[in-house]
């Protein structure tokens, strides 16, 4: 008996060991520009894969253990990796910096099956870097208020011809992309919008050469869909 209650003492010791490993980090995600929080920034545990989003005033709560490496990043900016440490404070302010645009008006050609309505790329990432994000500007220079989706299409050339650019099978369901929400986004007229499209999804990297964005959208109460592209080269 007395042998039987030492095991259950040391398996119980073991367990609150364990728990001693926990850290709960808490804090904030927000601009470092303008100071506005970021709703939905991943903070993403690196040993277990454990990620979580973040609330819409840019707060999360997660518990790690000493030593993992949490990356915290967003859409359109630049992700910031930090190791949790106990004797640090586990309250943190993670500020993310916007991409720098690296993409030059003069290197695009946007044309549309509905005149008026033209693509022109702001930002995208470095392209010794993965890249996330395609942030757009969507001009809408006509009488009418247009609807844009999140849903677009992405395309590379090769030897002349324009390639889809493929995505990870993780977010294929057969014929189906799991990626895009059915959000919509009305843009007024002679209107300029900015537009963030998260390319994470898809499994090839960028890399120098030229590329084709087409989004669809529609105009006014009309159900017909019209189709708008944009042209740039990554040199």
């Amino acid at each position: 008996m007395k042998k039987h209650g030492f095991t259950l003492s040391f398996i119980l010791l073991m367990l609150l060991s364990g728990c001693d490993k926990k850290i709960e980090i808490t804090g904030r995600v927000f601009n470092e520009h303008d100071g506005n929080p970021l709703y939905q920034a991943f903070i993403t545990d690196s040993r277990t894969g454990t990620t979580i989003l973040s609330d819409k005033d840019g707060s999360f709560s997660i518990y790690v253990e000493e030593g993992d490496s949490l990356n915290i990043s967003f859409v359109g900016h630049v992700a910031k990796t930090i190791v949790a440490n106990r004797n640090d404070s586990s309250y943190w302010n993670v500020g993310l910096k916007e991409y720098r645009p690296i993409i030059a008006p003069s290197l695009q050609h946007s044309y549309s099956t509905y005149p008026g309505v033209s693509l022109t790329v702001q930002e995208i990432l470095e392209t010794k870097h993965p890249v996330d994000s395609i942030v757009l500007y969507v001009r809408n220079n006509t009488d009418d208020t247009v609807m844009f989706g999140e849903y677009y299409e992405l395309e590379f050339k090769q030897e002349g011809n324009w390639q889809p650019m493929p995505y990870n099978r993780k977010f294929e369901d057969g014929e189906c992309i799991q990626v895009f929400s059915m959000m919509g986004y009305l843009y007024s007229p002679h209107s300029v919008n900015k537009n963030i499209n998260d390319t994470r999804p898809h499994s090839k990297k960028f890399e120098k050469g030229s590329y084709r964005m087409r989004k669809t959208f529609f105009v006014g109460d009309s159900q017909r869909k019209d189709t708008v592209y944009v042209e740039f080269e990554i040199l």
